[in-house]
């Protein structure tokens, strides 16, 4: 089963738990310093878009299809879970506007971070080892910053049959990964419908 399914339910908390598997969920919740294995995916939102959600301080781990799948709503916080071996599916899968991943280490998964969110902030996270992409991203006007982006098949893969633009994308640490790779056989991404800076600030 899932190990927290977020549906119908308002104004919760859940924390300090080992969950094989439960069901909750609404608006306004934080799910924090729980551990997460052994479900099917560790984090669910069901029940249409829900926001004001806070995911911090998990373990969600070893899980057949992925870590955390949150659909629609805004104002979303994903921040320093550990998100590792899901073994099916991508760490992170998460759409909707205005959201915010940081900080969290997510590795070992199909895909690391699946991005569906516009208006996004994703930053300092360590994305390493994971078997296709570190970084899928189908939508636009993302910032993607400060991240460390190791050992992945594809550093960060721009999809474009959505095509995404006007994402910023800067300050990232690529290490054996192909940096970026445009999703597209004809080339019909131009890079320059996104904003690029491989450095450092100083």
């Amino acid at each position: 089963g899932v190990g927290i399914g977020v549906g119908n339910l308002t104004s919760f908390t859940v924390g300090e738990e080992t969950i094989p598997s439960n069901s909750i969920g609404g608006d306004n919740c934080s799910i924090i310093g729980n551990n997460i294995v052994n479900t099917s995916w560790g984090i669910v939102c069901s029940g249409g878009g829900k926001s004001y959600i806070t995911i911090s301080q998990n373990n969600i781990t070893a899980n057949t299809e992925g870590g955390i799948a949150l659909y629609g709503g805004s104002s979303k916080i994903i921040s320093e879970n550990r998100i590792c071996n899901n073994t099916a599916g991508a760490g992170i899968v998460l759409s909707g506007y205005l959201d915010q991943i940081s900080n969290n280490y997510v590795s070992g998964n199909m895909r690391g971070i699946e991005l569906g969110s516009s208006n996004t902030v994703i930053y300092g996270n360590n994305i390493t080892q994971n078997h296709i992409n570190g970084l899928y991203i189908q939508t636009s006007n993302n910032i993607i910053s400060a991240n460390s982006i190791a050992d992945n098949l594809i550093g960060i893969y721009l999809n474009s049959a959505f095509a995404p633009e006007n994402n910023t994308i800067c300050h990232n640490n690529f290490v054996n990964s192909q940096n970026v790779f445009n999703g597209d056989p004809y080339g019909d991404l131009p890079y320059d419908s996104q904003s690029w800076n491989d450095g450092y600030p100083s």
